[in-house]
């Protein structure tokens, strides 16, 4: 089994959608670290900033009703290497 999503320097940033988990593995699928029981659950998009905070699409504010996609989501959230949320716009 490998891990199909794009890489850095031999690692993935990974979370399902639906989850409030992301998780930072190597191509041979080894857990670098996990970010748990963050606020939300995500939509499809989770970037990582340089010192391990990761800013991600989150649900929860206001949606267009009957969006597919991306817009079910919200709003966008900093997370820091610990897990605590240290901004939330919606």
């Amino acid at each position: 089994m490998g891990v199909f999503a794009q890489q850095y320097d031999g690692y993935v940033l990974y979370s399902l959608q639906n989850s409030s988990a992301a998780y930072l593995m190597d191509t041979s699928l080894n857990t670098y670290h996990t970010w748990s029981g963050l606020s939300a659950n995500t939509g499809y998009s989770t970037h990582m900033e340089p010192g391990g905070t990761i800013v991600r699409a989150a649900k929860g504010g206001t949606t267009p009703s009957g969006a597919p996609g991306g817009p079910i989501c919200g709003k966008v959230q900093k997370h820091d290497y610990n897990g605590n949320l240290v901004w939330d716009y919606v």
